[in-house]
């Protein structure tokens, strides 16, 4: 029980390093509340934070062709594939930290409601005023993504975002104008695609309208000099041709209209690419500051920086042959070294002995 045989084949006596933490339990001591003296006034200026927090389950992208890409496809034109409203959660959790989005951010107003209702912006809230504007913005944006937090489950493809910031208000004011941001996003980027796409609709309604005018002067100029036809199978095969170009034409450009009117309609119509699952929120309790678990973390941390500072020259030495060879008598007397110390700060209870 008084050995410990260590790798190298040396045996560390136990008992003397015992008696030897037991004789420098003040030391040990000493750096633990040293080391959480120091952490307590480290933690003691952490700022109060109130969390806003939101969820909402992005809308699933398109699946297979649009009309317009079949539509397309029968003439032999490949449109072009552009990112649309509708976007992958992954997607969100990059843009939710973009630059884009969170220029506009940090240089919104919003109303503090912990300043009277006050009017501050991100940038004067978090004192960015010092350089010019952009040296401002691009440090605000900095800051930004320092405390948004953004996290995708991929079971549900539930997208959460988070930040903290001194002011509620502000936090539920950013959480809020990061959602109008997105859709803002979604809605200039679908209003972009239909523009397109409606423009390509456009030049192919043109097109078969002047080809069934076309076949119309065709048609007209068959009939002008072909009165009797209707006896002739080649001029009747040929009149039944021009009329089928006709009909088919016109089919194409009703179907073509009808997707003109619906990409009109879609230029102006402004689709959400997300539902809210959790609406923007924060609580009226701030979020804990841990203080009291990073004292206790440096407490211990400070007892190991002790324990080492004793117990590492005693194992070298012992591994040299010089350490003590203390035994369980020595081990006792520094405990009665210990018990005699915490005697005199029992009260009477000397004299009591003396007594006796």
């Amino acid at each position: 029980m008084n050995e410990w045989n260590a790798d190298d084949g040396d045996q560390v006596q136990l008992l003397p390093l015992i008696a030897a933490v037991i004789r420098a339990r003040w030391i040990i001591i000493g750096w633990a509340l040293v080391i959480g003296v120091i952490t307590a006034f480290i933690v003691s200026g952490r700022p109060i934070l109130y969390l806003g927090h939101t969820t909402f389950l992005p809308h699933g992208s398109e699946s297979g062709p649009s009309r317009l890409a079949s539509l397309a496809g029968q003439f032999g034109v490949s449109l072009p594939t552009e990112a649309g409203a509708e976007q992958p959660p992954a997607f969100y959790v990059t843009l939710l930290t973009s630059r884009r989005l969170l220029t506009e951010l940090v240089t919104d107003l919003y109303p503090i409601e912990e300043m009277d209702g006050e009017r501050r912006t991100f940038l004067d809230l978090y004192e960015f005023t010092e350089g010019t504007e952009a040296q401002n913005i691009e440090k605000g944006v900095d800051r930004l993504q320092k405390i948004i937090t953004t996290r995708l489950d991929p079971a549900t493809r539930i997208v959460t975002v988070s930040l903290a910031t001194p002011w509620p208000s502000l936090s539920l004011g950013l959480i809020n104008n990061l959602l109008d941001g997105i859709n803002e996003f979604n809605w200039i980027t679908a209003q972009r695609k239909a523009s397109q796409e409606r423009e390509f609709i456009d030049e192919r309604v043109a097109l078969i309208n002047h080809q069934i005018e076309e076949s119309e002067a065709e048609m007209a100029s068959f009939l002008l000099n072909n009165r009797q036809f209707a006896r002739s199978p080649a001029l009747e095969f040929e009149h039944d041709r021009i009329n089928r170009v006709i009909s088919m034409r016109q089919l194409i450009l009703e179907s073509l209209m009808q997707t003109q009117e619906e990409l009109r309609v879609r230029e102006v119509r402004e689709t959400p690419g997300f539902t809210i699952v959790e609406p923007p929120r924060v609580p009226t309790a701030p979020e804990p500051r841990g203080r009291v678990s990073s004292v206790l973390l440096a407490l211990l941390a400070g007892g190991f920086i002790g324990l080492a500072q004793v117990l590492v020259p005693q194992i070298l030495d012992q591994s040299r042959g010089q350490g003590e060879n203390a035994g369980l008598e020595e081990v006792l007397g520094a405990l009665g070294d210990i018990k005699n110390e915490i005697l005199r700060f029992v009260p009477g209870l000397p004299r009591r002995r003396q007594a006796l």
